[in-house]
């Protein structure tokens, strides 16, 4: 589970795939509100619970958005 404040090469990784599908996400390796924004909306376009945090449905959805 990855939510605000958060930081390393994993939050690198979900702001490449962010940034991939078309959301504005500073790829910097810090979850910060930014990231958790872009989250957010993701979340919502795939109807999944807009909660900012990246569970196991979110880091699916995403890996389906990038293939």
């Amino acid at each position: 589970m990855l939510a605000r404040g958060n930081r390393g090469d994993v939050v690198i990784a979900l702001q490449n795939m962010l940034r991939h599908v078309g959301f504005d996400a500073v790829i910097d390796g810090k979850f910060e509100q930014r990231t958790e924004d872009a989250v957010i909306e993701f979340q919502g376009d795939q109807n999944l619970e807009p909660n900012g945090q990246v569970g196991s449905a979110t880091w699916a959805a995403l890996d389906e958005a990038t293939q």
